[in-house]
């Protein structure tokens, strides 16, 4: 969502408005987070994620409903992330000119889309082990990605046409200007940009769906742990 969503957003939005919806999306999260930080520290956190810290706070009653929409949520999520990636790399494939023939561009990403999802499956089949050292190899592919998109973004742009045409002028303050206010179509609007970028900002679940690793210090490994 946010290496390819985030310039519609700012597209539709504006530069202004686009700032307003990060900032309200991690003062979301940031309230999220502390919540969630709260309810952990008020004793042992077991196996569950989300689940488990809803159904501890609130019961078993109001845990049970919120899990099944949560589990729900969870499904959709992945099914919004793995056709993000196929899309992506078909149109990787397209543009150097290497795709598989004889299919369409829709039957490309519903093939990378099943596979996939077939490998996501295996790594969750496997155990929640090997998602944990999957996620610090994930990490660090998003952190390279983020330093090489900001490095990137300061290069001299080329002198191809066709790069001018798809809208990178470098910075400049008239692009600036011209692309602060909103420019909203295709019956969009502010609520409905922010509803398609907030989704980039729920990683702090990915985080809570493993507390079944985390490990618990009792007074003396804290002071172990210190000295």
């Amino acid at each position: 969502m946010l290496f390819i969503r985030l310039s519609w957003v700012v597209g539709q939005a504006g530069i202004g408005f686009s700032s307003v919806i990060i900032i309200l999306s991690t003062v979301v999260t940031v309230v999220t987070t502390l919540s969630m930080s709260a309810i952990c520290t008020n004793g042992e956190v077991k196996g569950g994620g989300a689940y488990y810290l809803i159904s501890r706070s609130l019961g078993p009653e109001f845990g049970g409903a919120i899990g099944i929409i949560f589990s729900l949520a969870n499904a959709v999520a992945v099914g919004l992330y793995v056709v993000g990636f196929a899309e992506t790399l078909t149109e990787l494939l397209v543009r150097h000119n290497v795709p598989i023939p004889g299919l369409s561009e829709i039957n490309h990403i519903r093939i990378f889309g099943f596979f996939t999802a077939i490998l996501l499956l295996g790594i969750a089949l496997i155990g929640l082990d090997w998602e944990s050292k999957i996620q610090l190899v994930l990490l660090v592919v998003l952190v390279v990605a983020l330093i090489d998109a900001v490095i990137g973004s300061f290069i001299p742009r080329s002198c191809d046409h066709t790069i001018t045409l798809q809208g990178f002028t470098h910075y400049r303050w008239g692009t600036f200007v011209d692309n602060f206010s909103p420019d909203y179509h295709d019956n969009q609007n502010f609520f409905s940009v922010f509803s398609v970028f907030f989704p980039a900002a729920t990683g702090i679940l990915a985080g809570a769906n493993i507390s079944g690793n985390l490990k618990v210090f009792d007074d003396n490994n804290y002071v172990n742990m210190i000295y």
